[in-house]
């Protein structure tokens, strides 16, 4: 099933994705468990799945849900924890925050994971940075690359692992050049 719907996904049919999908995360809950790490990936794909289809109001409380079971079985501070909220569900929900326009609580849901490291707070702003440049949203970009200097100013750029990305790693160096000369030459103000 879910092979399948991540094939369908792929294709951009998500109306036929969705349900198999659907029904891939309900094996998985009634076999594994609703906490199992990979009932939690089955809510993490579901949830970009309906957030690529737009359906913000069904994708959010996925990316929650996998969030607070991931923080109630594994403690908040726990590295496996940390394992899956700096991967696609905690930057999944923080790119849903910004498109609905509550940017500041997506500002405000990184801020409080403050048990995040240095490395991966840097993964999550710049994926987000990705996401605002796959979207031409350039200057959005430019403030989360920004963000990240200011927070972590020895930190490189992460590598961008997937392939769709690699078209856009110029800009984004290119912008995070620009962040790094405008936070120098306030320093010598």
């Amino acid at each position: 099933m879910y092979n399948l719907g991540a094939l369908l996904s792929a294709k951009c049919d998500y109306e036929s994705a969705v349900p198999l999908y659907r029904r891939a995360l309900e094996a998985r809950e009634r076999t594994l468990g609703p906490d199992h790490p990979d009932t939690l990936r089955s809510l993490n794909f579901l949830g970009n799945l309906l957030q690529a289809k737009g359906d913000y109001n069904a994708a959010e409380p996925l990316y929650r849900r996998a969030l607070e079971a991931r923080e109630r079985t594994n403690g908040p501070g726990r590295p496996e924890t940390l394992d899956v909220l700096t991967g696609d569900v905690l930057t999944g929900l923080i790119i849903l925050l910004d498109r609905t326009n509550r940017s500041q609580e997506a500002s405000d849901l990184l801020r409080a994971k403050a048990v995040l490291s240095d490395k991966a707070r840097a993964a999550v702003l710049y994926r987000w940075a990705c996401s605002e440049c796959l979207l031409g949203n350039l200057e959005r970009a430019r403030e989360l690359i920004a963000e990240d200097i200011s927070l972590h100013p020895n930190n490189l750029s992460p590598a961008i692992e997937d392939d769709d990305l690699q078209a856009i790693r110029p800009i984004l160096e290119s912008l995070r050049a620009s962040a790094v000369q405008d936070a120098e030459n306030q320093e010598i103000e």
